[in-house]
């Protein structure tokens, strides 16, 4: 267990502190995420992200097509948001269940699920107060709220780095992104992690057969963005890093419990 998760947060005032300034970040957000809301409404931007995924999704169980014309002509061209596919092939697993789902289904699954998995791992672990204005400023950073209100991938990403927490396996899932990949660790340590890694390598073999990573490929070495473009959007991603590396140690009567103690 890290030394801050072992500090007495309730003495001299300490935790009085935590919780005010956790108490202002979390305000703020709220109001926050009012005013963007508000802005993304007026550029009918809201659940944007989730649209184009699904119509991602929808293309190639139609037509097989990962990608643009544009984005093949191997020619340097200027990403265009939510229009150019830039997700390696193994990706599509992703966004083909939500454009099989009915609406709203598809929509409450697709943020409901990160959501649940957020909460799920804050209660599993209870994180020490030394985590919670950290975990209130992720919330509050505006990419993470951006992220949040049209629906982009980004949530999925967290889900995945809670999932390698809690199991190990879904970990490996966050490759889907390869720009926030370093998260895709999360569970390393477990032997499910390395079984999803393999099974992930089996269907890059079968997209490697089609074609679909030559065209990634030629969809990357092309395209104009900077390397690290996502770095801004790991605020979301760090919140339930945060939440296990503030994990309370279990209490005396659990220990004992697992230890068989009566």
């Amino acid at each position: 267990m890290n030394a801050l998760s072992t500090i007495d947060w309730d003495r001299g005032g300490l935790r009085l502190v935590v919780v005010f300034v956790t108490g202002v970040l979390v305000v703020w957000t709220l109001w926050e995420a009012v005013i963007l809301w508000r802005q993304f409404s007026d550029r009918s931007e809201v659940g944007q992200d989730w649209e184009f995924y699904v119509s991602i999704g929808q293309r190639w169980l139609e037509t097989g097509v990962l990608y643009g014309e544009r984005q093949l002509s191997g020619a340097p061209y200027h990403v265009l948001v939510n229009v150019d596919n830039l997700y390696p092939p193994p990706a599509i697993l992703l966004f083909v269940p939500f454009a099989l789902l009915p609406s709203p289904l598809s929509e409450v699954a697709w943020w409901g699920v990160p959501v649940a998995a957020i909460i799920a791992i804050v209660v599993r672990f209870r994180p020490s107060a030394w985590t919670w204005p950290l975990i209130a400023a992720c919330a509050f950073w505006p990419r993470t709220l951006g992220s949040i209100i049209v629906g982009n991938s980004d949530l999925w990403s967290a889900a995945f780095v809670v999932g390698g927490i809690l199991w190990g396996w879904p970990g490996a899932l966050g490759i889907f992104k390869p720009s926030l990949a370093p998260f895709a660790l999360a569970g390393a340590r477990r032997r499910s992690w390395w079984l999803a890694v393999g099974g992930l390598a089996a269907v890059s073999i079968l997209f490697l057969i089609t074609g679909a990573w030559a065209d990634y490929l030629i969809v990357v070495t092309h395209w104009d963005l900077p390397w690290d473009r996502q770095l801004l959007n790991a605020p979301l991603l760090l919140i339930p890093v945060l939440v296990w590396l503030g994990r309370r140690p279990p209490s005396v009567s659990s220990a004992g419990a697992a230890e068989g103690v009566t």
